[in-house]
């Protein structure tokens, strides 16, 4: 439909996924239109968080999936979307409505915008992908340790992984940091949910296979009742 070269031999492209506009790197898809109301397959709704946040700060904006996501969600939070690829911001803008009142775009690398940044937030989505990869820095302890930072007390970073040969290594790295709250698989794709502090009562840790479907938790067993 539309590409835009960039300066290092990689293509940003808006293709048709499905019949939804898609924004991609060198034919992998990195965002998806919203339209309609209707959330898209794929990982960006496990994303979310099950309870609405005041605030978001998104490292890796992209064509503004989630964005769009928690908006249609949760309402005109106010929400800080970072991206450090004006090609990418280019065609978000021209095809991804880009344009939310309550989004703001920040033009900037994420690892340098997590290290100064001196606000705090109720939700952190960490989504950058790189040259076909996960950055190593993504798990280096000094980001997670930033990344825990901008959280406010309560709040939950969700990371955006992938389900390769590393994922146990970046799992530990997690759990290193913070508390693994959920895992989300969705296709080749790992969405980890990380809070600060442990959870509430009723809200244990546990591993779940799609978007906003939990593990029951067993009923606890009844000692028999003896004649007294």
């Amino acid at each position: 439909m539309s590409d835009a070269p960039r300066p290092e031999g990689l293509h940003v492209e808006l293709i048709d996924d499905g019949g939804r506009a898609a924004l991609a790197i060198d034919g992998a898809v990195q965002s998806v239109a919203v339209s309609g109301g209707a959330a898209p397959s794929g990982y960006w709704p496990a994303m979310l968080p099950d309870r609405p946040p005041r605030d978001a700060l998104l490292l890796g904006l992209g064509g503004g999936t989630i964005a769009h996501l928690l908006t249609g969600t949760y309402g005109p939070l106010p929400i800080v979307g970072v991206d450090d690829d004006p090609a990418v911001l280019a065609v978000a803008r021209s095809h991804f409505g880009l344009d939310l009142p309550n989004l703001e775009v920040v033009v900037a690398d994420a690892f340098a915008y997590a290290a100064a940044c001196p606000r705090r937030f109720d939700l952190v989505c960490v989504d950058l992908f790189r040259n076909g990869e996960i950055p190593a820095r993504v798990c280096a302890s000094a980001f997670l340790t930033r990344v825990r930072g901008l959280l406010r007390p309560g709040g939950l970073t969700t990371f955006n992984l992938a389900r390769d040969r590393r994922a146990g290594d970046r799992l530990r790295q997690l759990g290193r940091h913070f508390v693994v709250v959920r895992r989300i698989l969705v296709g080749f794709n790992l969405v980890v949910h990380c809070a600060a502090e442990p959870p509430g009562r009723g809200e244990e840790p546990g591993a779940v296979h799609a978007p906003g479907r939990r593990r029951r938790r067993r009923p606890p067993r009844r000692a028999p009742r003896t004649a007294s």
